[in-house]
């Protein structure tokens, strides 16, 4: 199984996040730009886009011994990384249908994004965000995108929020605490002398 990049996982984790912060059913949040069945014209669902990111401060360098017997250590950069998620909310909460069909207006979805930086303040998914490393840093204003390619028909919202997360990158490296070293000497009456020398690291 390979190892999912940076961004595939911090998405996944703004995803969950939101999702239990707004009560949301399960699989209703979902990446970005996906060609995915969204459901019947009432339900609700949301999409996160990571829109931005990149390292700040300074690195801490790691060096962790390997379990596996050997003297080998594994070397670890942790850096602080800084991205902005750009959430939309489709149709909202108890949108009801029209006799066609099709969703009724109304701005549940914009009233989402409206509310979600102020669900994440609170101490549920507070302690959710420190459980999977995310830290919230920013806030930016919801705006109302039901107009949006023209579909006035359907309530959609928007939110940018921003958020700190700790990436590592490491590599596994060679390491001896004991070397053993020969040292050879010849003597003016062209004899040798031999010492063992051994240097512990």
């Amino acid at each position: 199984m390979s190892t999912p990049s940076l961004t595939d996982a911090v998405s996944y984790l703004v995803r969950y996040v939101v999702r239990m912060a707004c009560g949301m059913p399960a699989n209703s949040v979902r990446p970005a730009n996906q060609l995915s069945p969204v459901g019947g014209q009432t339900d609700e669902f949301a999409t996160v886009l990571i829109m931005s990111g990149g390292n700040i401060g300074g690195a801490a360098l790691i060096h962790v011994p390997l379990t596996d017997g050997s003297e080998n250590i594994t070397e670890a950069v942790e850096q602080l990384y800084r991205f902005t998620a750009s959430i939309q909310f489709f149709r909202g909460a108890d949108v009801m249908a029209d006799p066609v069909g099709l969703a009724k207006w109304s701005s549940n979805a914009f009233d989402r994004a409206v509310r979600l930086g102020s669900l994440l303040e609170l101490s549920a998914p507070r302690e959710l965000m420190q459980r999977v490393g995310l830290c919230l840093i920013g806030k930016g204003s919801a705006r109302d995108l039901s107009a949006l390619n023209n579909a006035a028909w359907e309530s959609r919202g928007s939110v940018d929020l921003e958020f700190c997360v700790v990436g590592s990158e490491s590599a596994i490296i060679a390491n001896y605490n004991q070397i053993a070293i020969v040292l050879a000497a010849e003597l003016p009456d062209g004899t040798f002398v031999t010492t063992n020398v051994e240097v512990t690291t």
